[in-house]
């Protein structure tokens, strides 16, 4: 429930929790964990919810392309304020 408030996906936030969970067992977290269990699966869990959120707002390389009429509409910079001057 916890990772669906942060990340508004019920089935990824499903994988973020079981994700949680196989590698505390595989590494063998639980030998090591000397915090109250409940606060370190929290914040685990957490932080795996705000990292796939960071990954999903990245924007592919295929959108960040400019059209070339894009290039080109700035000419030169208006040396008065800093912007760039629009080509009329």
């Amino acid at each position: 429930m916890y990772a669906v408030q942060i990340t508004d996906d019920f089935s990824e936030s499903e994988d973020i929790v079981q994700g949680f969970f196989v590698q505390f067992w595989e590494k063998e977290l639980y030998k090591t964990v000397t915090v109250n269990l409940k606060n370190y699966a929290y914040l685990c869990v957490r932080n795996a919810a705000l990292k796939y959120l960071e990954k999903r707002q990245r924007i592919p390389f295929d959108e960040i392309l400019i059209s070339d009429e894009h290039l080109y509409a700035y000419e030169e910079m208006d040396t008065a304020n800093g912007k760039p001057k629009r080509k009329s």
